[in-house]
């Protein structure tokens, strides 16, 4: 499948970044600036891929003006975002789907391209996100680095996923609390434990030893 050229990308979120300091210097004008945006946003609506998207902008969005060309690419920026949210969104309805079909008690949802480990190294936060179909509890294990020490920092937390958003479920209690560690060692032997605690039966806070087994 295409994708959309990278510097196309940066070019509608350069143009979304021109925008910010607007809101100091003249919020009425920002105002403007964030309904003009919305309008244009709302009409690319029937664009459904980032590659319909590329092809839109070409040459005609008007970019004579500053004012124009700088709401256009905020504009386009915008769709894109809700475009690859709503394609993630199906990729993983798709991948639940499949898996229940299958009955397979396991399904991969997120993780790096070649099955790699999480990257401490990596722009933003890496993860990995194993859903446990039966019970509908998604195991999250990351690896960020700590901006005091610059230190990787490893962590894991399990919570139900939200079957709308094909997110995990941030509004309501997490099935198991978040940890984070020091040593990989201990932050693999804590994710193994809430594989196990899945089939178990759901983790939950009123069960901490389910979620430190085996550290």
């Amino acid at each position: 499948m295409s994708q959309v050229p990278v510097e196309l990308v940066e070019r509608w979120n350069l143009a979304e970044r021109h925008l910010y300091p607007v809101v100091l210097a003249r919020p009425d004008l920002y105002e403007r600036y964030l309904a003009l945006v919305r309008a244009m946003a709302d009409d690319l609506g029937g664009l459904s891929t980032s590659e319909a998207l590329a092809a839109a902008f070409g040459d005609g969005v008007p970019t004579e003006g500053l004012d124009l060309g700088v709401a256009a690419g905020a504009a386009f920026a915008l769709r894109y975002r809700e475009v690859k949210a709503a394609a993630a969104r199906a990729a993983v309805a798709a991948r639940v789907h499949e898996a229940t079909t299958k009955r397979e008690r396991w399904v991969v949802l997120q993780e790096l391209p070649g099955e790699q480990a999480p990257d401490p190294f990596a722009a933003a936060v890496s993860s990995r996100v194993e859903l446990h179909v039966p019970t509908g509890v998604a195991v999250h294990s990351f690896v960020e680095l700590d901006p005091d020490t610059y230190h990787p920092r490893y962590g894991v937390e399990a919570a139900r996923l939200d079957p709308a958003s094909g997110e995990l479920a941030r509004d309501e209690e997490p099935a198991a609390t978040p940890r984070t560690f020091d040593d990989p060692a201990a932050w693999e032997r804590a994710v193994a434990a809430l594989r196990r605690a899945c089939e178990t039966g759901p983790p939950s806070q009123g069960h901490p030893d389910r979620v430190v087994e085996g550290d």
